[in-house]
């Protein structure tokens, strides 16, 4: 049973095989980059015989088959190997990250929380599903672009903004979620001094 499962989001995807050889392991992860809709910048697997040349349980070196290495460059991705007889180690890297985003959740101060999993784009056919994923990357932050949703009430722009402020706290950006009328009460003082730098020049 090959299962792949989403680190923040904790989505999975099963596949299932009548046994364990290489072929099934690769048939498997490309199967949950299809499902999942894109491919992460790493995978962390447990020390599959199918995958793993040799392991050092001292040194806790991994070192994993070239056929692999050669399917993961081709996809653009890092495996990452739990250390020998430490599957554990996978589960610790998985709740710190979990804590770092309910961290960032919390400072966010979102009215309420949603995910883009729970975005019906069947629902509102004139917001394209694929361009929202792509925003979920956060490329767009950390070009320093900015993102403006346009709509009557109703159609879910609060929820797809906090949905996509989620997945940028999970990208490691820092998020804050406020009204446009709190926001300019907050900059308020800002600007009052400097107007009060321009008048004194």
């Amino acid at each position: 049973m090959f299962v792949a499962t989403l680190g923040y989001s904790r989505r999975s995807f099963v596949m299932a095989f009548l046994h364990e050889r290489r072929s099934s392991w690769l048939t498997g992860i490309e199967g949950s980059f299809r499902y999942f809709g894109g491919v992460p910048q790493e995978i962390l697997f447990d020390n599959a015989r199918a995958l793993v040349e040799r392991h050092d349980p001292l040194t806790r070196e991994v070192l994993f088959n070239e056929r692999f290495h050669a399917f993961c460059r081709s996809w653009g991705v890092t495996p990452k190997a739990c250390a020998p007889y430490r599957a554990r180690t996978k589960g610790k890297g998985e709740n710190k990250d979990h804590r770092r985003l309910h961290m960032g959740m919390s400072l966010a101060k979102f009215p309420f929380v949603r995910t883009l999993d729970g975005c019906d784009f069947t629902a509102q056919p004139t917001v394209d599903a694929k361009q929202i994923r792509e925003l979920a990357t956060g490329r767009w932050i950390a070009h320093g672009d900015a993102l403006l949703l346009l709509g009557p009430p109703g159609v879910g722009k609060t929820h797809l903004a906090v949905a996509l402020g989620r997945e940028a706290i999970a990208r490691g950006f820092s998020v804050l979620c406020t009204s446009a009328a709190a926001l300019m009460t907050a900059l308020q003082p800002c600007d009052q001094h400097r107007r009060r730098q321009l008048s004194a020049t």
